[in-house]
């Protein structure tokens, strides 16, 4: 823990560990559970912003431990609204739900649709089946 004057902030040089003596990361949280309090309102978020002071950029998880008791996640961009993405790999986009309330699967452009599923050239789009068939 460093401290440059006496009117400075107090900064850690090096990764911060808790429930690990070697972090692996500048935070590395090592746990079965990791709990992020709620504040006054009921709420506990998790924000990931930039790093650039003021930016517009970011995304949280938020938690409403009050009445509905809804959880939340959310993107922002300074230059207009961005999609959530799921995806199964790295490099591999399973679903979206882009800024018009639209969601993809198996495409990345879902838009004109409410829901546009998409398998590609070949193989089912959807499958149902019922334990109790009606006559």
């Amino acid at each position: 823990l460093y401290q440059a004057g006496v009117n400075d902030k107090n900064y850690f040089a090096g990764n911060v560990g808790i429930g690990t003596s070697s972090p692996s990361a500048k935070l590395h949280v090592k746990d079965n559970t990791t709990v992020i309090g709620s504040d006054a309102s009921g709420y506990a978020t998790l924000n990931f912003h930039s790093a650039t002071t003021g930016s517009a950029r970011y995304g949280s998880i938020r938690k409403n431990y009050d009445s509905p008791y809804d959880m939340r996640i959310r993107a922002s961009n300074s230059t207009g609204a961005v999609p959530l993405i799921f995806e199964v790999s790295s490099s591999s986009e399973a679903m979206r739900i882009d800024s018009s309330g639209n969601v993809g699967i198996g495409t990345s452009s879902p838009s004109g649709y409410r829901l546009n599923v998409s398998k590609g050239a070949t193989g089912n789009i959807a499958q149902s089946t019922a334990q109790n068939a009606c006559a």
